[in-house]
């Protein structure tokens, strides 16, 4: 079995996750992964998606599964039952995830940056990329897996969101 194999039964056995974690990132030993759970439908009733209740990242030993650290939404009032994370990744400078929130009739993308090692403590900083009132752009579509891309290269994280931003953030200040 996987390192993510065994990580995942080992964390369903004491009920942190249900069979359902976005892709895997693997670098240098360690392995991320997103992981949420609905609640509902969004504030408007539209689309029939569902919001999450909360969203995690999970970050695992590559070599034997064994849990090192996650952080949940839940931990952030700011992000707290309105946001969902996408895919982590990982690079020298840290992990990397886009939370899409529903904030105050706007929907919010914004890069958090977390601590490769220990990240539970929560985002080391985070980068606002856009903001767009509800209803104003063919790509305010919230989902529970938010629609982004997220790569690295000589030093920068790129991000491609489901509200129309692309950008180029430091990784190491944001």
């Amino acid at each position: 079995v996987s390192a993510l194999g065994k990580g995942l039964l080992e964390m369903r056995e004491m009920g942190i996750v249900e069979p359902r974690p976005t892709a895997p990132c693997v670098h240098e030993g360690l392995l991320a992964f997103e992981y949420g759970r609905d609640r509902g439908r969004d504030a408007e009733g539209r689309g029939g998606r569902p919001m999450p209740r909360f969203s995690e990242v999970h970050v695992l030993d590559a070599a034997n599964g064994k849990r090192l650290w996650s952080w949940s939404t839940d931990k952030d009032e700011a992000l707290k039952g309105k946001a969902s994370l996408s895919c982590p990744i990982l690079t020298p400078e840290g992990l990397y995830t886009l939370a899409i929130a529903n904030n105050d009739g706007a929907r919010t993308a914004t890069l958090l940056a977390f601590d490769r090692e220990n990240g539970d403590g929560g985002p080391r900083w985070r980068r606002l990329l856009s903001s767009v009132p509800s209803g104003a752009s063919p790509w305010n579509v919230f989902q529970r897996d938010p629609d982004a891309i997220l790569a690295y290269s000589d030093g920068a994280v790129v991000v491609a969101t489901n509200l129309g931003v692309v950008a180029a953030v430091d990784a190491a200040s944001g």
